[in-house]
């Protein structure tokens, strides 16, 4: 993949972080054309859809960036993947297939991301710099089966990052994913993943991007939020947005314009990079 020089040219380096934002930046244009290219709508989302409205960009400490599909679109993003990758330039990490969470990366070849928890498993070749690709599923209209449905997802997701190999000091975290030993049963597992999704194919009023982190007054979303996607600015690309972008973050972050403590302004990532061809 021949990288091009996508950020602003004025940006100031601060942070040490611009040509690895420069490379996630070249990996989204490759998603965005080839969602285009076969109708396949996405979203970005988070400290991605913050830094659109608030920086025109990036967040300029953060150092990944996130998107996220509806399940139909989702599925459809993952065929196309499928048929269409270059082997030799991306390696898409499928979830529940080639790692244990529930949701995929798309990765560059010819550089290394050192991810906690992915370790010998996954070939150095295929652990190279990403973007991840959320889905979201339909929740019920009804609060209390939404609840359950959260709670569910939480089972899988503690039994997936337990099967990772996670390690915490939280004493509350490691009774949890003892708790979800149960779940290392593919009959039990499939239940819990069922009670998820289940409502795809149902008429609701809501999405949930269940598998993510996210708390449990942000897991669900009435669909009006999300809606025909709307073109935003982002460096200088046009990416896909909420059509409600403004609820979105006034809803998700309180004052989104408000920065945080400068102590929380550092990227999460850099000891884990190498940029190896890309050098």
């Amino acid at each position: 993949m021949k990288i091009e020089q996508l950020m602003r040219p004025d940006l100031q380096d601060e942070y040490g972080i611009l040509k690895l934002q420069n490379i996630i930046l070249n990996i989204m244009k490759y998603i965005h054309d080839l969602c285009d290219k076969h109708q396949i709508q996405y979203y970005v989302i988070g400290g991605t859809a913050l830094g659109a409205v608030r920086h025109g960009g990036f967040i300029p400490w953060d150092d990944d960036l996130d998107i996220a599909m509806t399940r139909d679109n989702y599925d459809k993003f993952i065929q196309v993947c499928q048929d269409e990758l270059d082997p030799n330039e991306f390696y898409l990490q499928v979830g529940r297939k080639d790692w244990p969470l529930y949701f995929s990366k798309l990765r560059l070849k010819g550089t290394l991301f050192d991810e906690e928890g992915v370790g010998d498993e996954i070939a150095e070749e295929n652990r190279g710099i990403f973007i991840d690709i959320f889905p979201f599923d339909a929740t019920s209209n009804n609060r209390i089966v939404r609840y359950w449905q959260y709670f569910c997802s939480r089972l899988l997701v503690a039994n997936a990052v337990g099967s990772r190999g996670y390690k915490t000091n939280s004493l509350c975290k490691k009774m949890v994913i003892l708790m979800t030993k149960p779940l290392n049963n593919k009959l039990i597992r499939d239940f819990f993943y069922y009670q998820t999704i289940k409502y795809n194919s149902k008429k609701t009023k809501y999405f949930g991007d269940l598998f993510d982190c996210f708390r449990l007054r942000d897991a669900s979303w009435p669909q009006e939020i999300w809606g025909t996607p709307t073109k935003v600015i982002f460096e200088t690309l046009e990416l896909y947005a909420p059509a409600s972008i403004l609820e979105y973050l006034k809803e998700y972050y309180g004052n989104y314009q408000e920065l945080p403590s400068e102590d929380n302004r550092v990227p999460r990532h850099l000891e884990c990079i190498n940029y190896g061809v890309y050098k």
